[in-house]
């Protein structure tokens, strides 16, 4: 709900199609059942957003659906184009295979969610690591992995010594 209303896009959805329709249902979901059983929920206020919103969405703070304002918070959820993947004819081996490498992503590690963030601090960690190669320092790259060393180190010295440096 918080990335529909920021805009974002959201992974696609996968839906299998049912050989026998089941009513109500003619199709299973395949991935994405949380993500929609969550707009799903929201949107028939069945909970309220969470109060550590940051801005703009503060001003939806604590609210139902039908507490947010028509403009734009209503707007943006009614108008959110989600996008689907419909699966015809596969046999459940194959839908399971499908499931499994959908979910086979890696979550990203905590230097390379500080990379993605916005602000200053990414940029001051790859001063730092264009300096350190001036100086012949090497640590592995992989997975962001001198970052997340120079941010720790960053840590310690900004509490002027040791640190919880998660």
């Amino acid at each position: 709900v918080d990335s529909i209303l920021r805009g974002y896009d959201l992974p696609k959805f996968y839906l299998r199609e049912l050989e026998v329709e089941q009513p109500p249902f003619a199709y299973e979901v395949v991935d994405g059942q949380q993500r929609l059983l969550a707009i799903i929920d929201f949107l028939e206020d069945k909970f309220a957003l969470g109060d550590r919103l940051d801005p703009p969405l503060h001003l939806c703070s604590r609210k139902k659906c039908s507490e947010l304002d028509p403009e734009p918070f209503q707007d943006l959820l009614m108008g959110a184009q989600l996008q689907f993947s419909i699966i015809y004819e596969a046999e459940e081996l194959e839908v399971r295979d499908l499931f499994l490498r959908l979910q086979n992503g890696v979550p990203l590690n905590p230097a390379e969610k500080r990379n993605a963030m916005p602000g200053g601090m990414r940029d001051f960690i790859v001063t730092l690591e264009e300096l350190g190669t001036l100086y012949g320092v090497s640590v592995s790259a992989k997975r962001y992995g001198h970052h997340d060393l120079l941010a720790h180190i960053v840590a310690i010295e900004l509490a002027s010594g040791p640190t919880d440096v998660k």
